[in-house]
């Protein structure tokens, strides 16, 4: 498990506005079983564990006031995958 934790940001290059503080849990679980000569891995990782709303980012390409393009996280979302090593 980790925290990614931020501070309060500055929300545009002038520094006219802070966007809020924030910390988000991630973890992830693998497991990792040997069939004959392969390998087999599955692996589960889940990001914002306690689902936390939070603003990820403002606009990078600028094609709207930055106070109007504030970004909201994305919800718990949990991802896996199974990958096979021969």
């Amino acid at each position: 498990m980790g925290e990614f934790a931020v501070g309060k940001w500055d929300g545009d290059i002038q520094n006219t506005f802070k966007l809020p503080d924030y910390a988000r849990l991630d973890a992830f679980a693998a497991y990792r079983v040997k069939m004959g000569t392969a390998r087999l891995t599955a692996q589960i990782n889940a990001r914002n564990i306690l689902d936390k709303r939070y603003y990820a980012s403002t606009d990078p390409e600028f094609n709207v006031a930055p106070r109007l393009g504030v970004y909201p996280s994305a919800p718990l979302t949990v991802m896996g995958s199974m990958r096979l090593e021969y």
